[in-house]
């Protein structure tokens, strides 16, 4: 055992180590700056700030790929609430792009949850190779402990979600969907509800007026459209996931 002495340096130690993890980049930057007079100090903090954000934001992402690739199904860090890393995992891996998954899982959890979507799906999207069943396997075991979190309301948002993800995959990819085998794991019925799932991703919610409807098209169209100098194959499936929704809201009305 430790005599009295080195037990309190050794807290010591590691009281200062935990400080410069934490606040490292705000103490370095805000002493660098002091050399400057007032405005180089104040400019030094923000710097440290600034850069402690990145870094923490950095950390975050290589510890939720990391989750992903083991199968870790403990409560990782950052998460909004218990499985949140694994809905945007098979978002991810149903869209095909982590913008378009982070744009929808704003939509469905913005409300409720204050979180980085992007950081969250960016994360997800990094992890290789993202296996469809293994995530919603994971997922189905996280509801499992998590009872309490996932009440009907928060379990039909995810169904919601991965309707959405999975708008315009047709019948022959019918077999492939994580809704479908998630509802099998959780002994979960419920209604493929296409018309919900179509104002999901206008990011509109059900019972938008048409104007509403048209207004969120064009816009979305326009970001989207393949046509762009900038596009990419996940924007022109972007896009046609949004002429599906369009038309098939304009059919129903």
């Amino acid at each position: 055992m430790l005599p009295e002495k080195g037990k309190c340096r050794y807290r010591f130690c590691k009281h200062t180590e935990l400080l410069l993890k934490r606040y490292g980049c705000i103490i370095i930057c805000t002493a660098a700056g002091t050399f400057a007079g007032f405005w180089g100090l104040a400019a030094g903090l923000a710097s440290g700030i600034f850069l402690s954000l990145i870094l923490k934001r950095v950390s975050d992402e290589t510890s939720w790929k990391k989750a992903l690739e083991q199968g870790n199904t403990a409560i990782v860090r950052g998460e909004p609430f218990p499985g949140a890393l694994y809905i945007c995992a098979l978002a991810v891996c149903s869209l095909g792009d982590n913008r378009e998954a982070a744009r929808l899982m704003k939509n469905t959890f913005g409300a409720e949850y204050h979180a980085d979507w992007n950081s969250l799906c960016r994360g997800a999207s990094s992890a290789q190779p993202l296996n469809s069943d293994l995530l919603i396997e994971c997922l189905a075991n996280i509801i499992g402990k998590n009872e309490t979190e996932f009440t009907p309301a928060v379990i039909k948002k995810i169904f919601i979600l991965l309707n959405t993800a999975e708008f315009s995959w047709g019948e022959k990819r019918e077999s492939e969907k994580p809704s479908r085998y998630l509802a099998e794991l959780l002994d979960y019925r419920y209604a493929n509800d296409e018309l919900s799932a179509a104002y999901c991703v206008l990011g509109l919610a059900s019972g938008a007026t048409m104007e509403q409807v048209k207004t969120a098209h064009r816009k979305l169209a326009a970001r989207f459209h393949p046509d762009r100098i900038d596009g990419a194959a996940a924007d022109a499936d972007a896009f046609f996931r949004v002429q599906s929704a369009y038309e098939f809201i304009s059919h129903q009305q």
